[in-house]
């Protein structure tokens, strides 16, 4: 159940054996799940969207393991889990302290509640969209395997997000979508107007954090086509002598009261 990369190493060492240690079947709940929150490949987000089917036998185990520290006299600072944690338990109370237990925000527990009774709905589980590369696919057979990417995670708030494209606020799928939701038009100004959005912070940012944005930006340069690159530089220069003639035009008016 644990251990899984000391037992590459033995294997790898040529260790004709390694030690172990039995645990009570009770103690699987929790074992699966404290592992799983020590994952470092994955966001937080992902962590508690993968603990979530366990959660009772969590929450029971966790309760079992504090009844019998109590017992040995042994205190133990995590509180009793009182309240049913269900996966349609996503807010209030039962929120609010499985998050303490696994330590991360409410926020990322209510989002991840939230992604798996989407998954859950009755009409949707089955329901089939086209997506983007031209694969028909449920919502949770694009998403999932997205959200738990270790190399580029979708976090919990981009698929709540992404889901808005494809069903209405009921959960409904959307009938009548845009003609162009699934065209790589679509996907390519929504990226560029995100670009634009995000540049706003460059006001708010010192200089080291400029100097490291810049690399970003130079990074992502080294990416573009050259048929892009030049395309947009274009745009660029033309757009900075549009400004540049707005601004020798205000500075050629007189102001009112400075007028003879």
């Amino acid at each position: 159940m644990d251990g899984a990369r000391r037992w590459k190493a033995a294997k790898q060492l040529q260790w004709p054996e390694m030690g172990c240690v039995i645990r009570s079947e009770w103690e699987a709940p929790l074992l699966v799940v404290e592992t799983l929150m020590g994952q470092r490949c994955l966001t937080k987000g992902a962590k508690v969207y993968l603990s979530l089917p366990i959660l009772k036998e969590y929450a029971d185990a966790a309760e079992t393991r504090r009844l019998a520290c109590l017992k040995k006299g042994v205190k133990i600072l995590q509180k009793a889990l009182k309240v049913p944690l269900a996966c349609s338990a996503g807010s209030g109370k039962a929120a609010t302290q499985l998050a303490e237990h696994l330590g991360v925000s409410t926020d990322t527990v209510e989002k991840a509640v939230r992604i798996r009774n989407i998954f859950e709905l009755p009409q949707l589980k089955d329901h089939k969209f086209e997506f983007q590369d031209g694969r028909e696919l449920t919502l949770r057979e694009y998403f999932e395997p997205r959200l738990l990417d270790s190399n580029d995670p979708m976090g919990l708030g981009a698929v709540l997000k992404g889901f808005g494209e494809f069903v209405d606020a009921q959960g409904n799928p959307v009938d009548h979508p845009p003609a162009d939701r699934n065209s790589h038009l679509f996907y390519f100004e929504r990226a560029w107007q995100g670009w634009a959005k995000q540049s706003q912070r460059w006001a708010q940012m010192d200089d080291k954090e400029r100097f490291r944005a810049l690399d970003v930006v130079a990074a992502v340069a080294r990416e573009v086509p050259d048929e892009v690159l030049e395309a947009t530089i274009d745009k660029f220069r033309a757009e900075e002598k549009r400004r540049s003639k707005v601004e020798a035009r205000k500075a050629e008016r007189v102001p009112v009261g400075d007028q003879a």
